[in-house]
């Protein structure tokens, strides 16, 4: 999405906008991780999906343990619908090479 267009709450914000839509993408610059996704239409937010990582010990490598999904009804009315998702007891396994 290119260069970031500034900084959201210490996070880099990539934006990329069409007629009536625009999509915002905040990146943590420390962990290079996708920390945030918002989508608005015409003015509104629509959908909004926050992602949270974990640091593995000693591997400097960070793991998405958490995704939650925010998504408005189409009329605008009511609360959004919400979708959690959370991984636990992640093991990365490195395959087809030597230690």
């Amino acid at each position: 999405m290119g260069l970031a267009k500034g900084r959201v709450n210490g996070l880099d914000r990539h934006v990329r906008q069409t007629d009536n839509r625009v999509l915002e993408v905040l990146v943590d610059p420390n962990a290079g991780t996708v920390a945030e996704v918002n989508l608005a239409e015409d003015g509104k937010l629509r959908q909004r999906t926050v992602y949270g990582y974990a640091e593995l010990p000693d591997r400097r490598v960070w793991v998405r343990h958490s995704t939650r999904v925010e998504i408005a009804a189409k009329d605008g009315s009511g609360e959004p619908s919400v979708i959690e998702h959370s991984l636990s007891n992640i093991r990365l396994e490195r395959r087809g090479a030597t230690p």
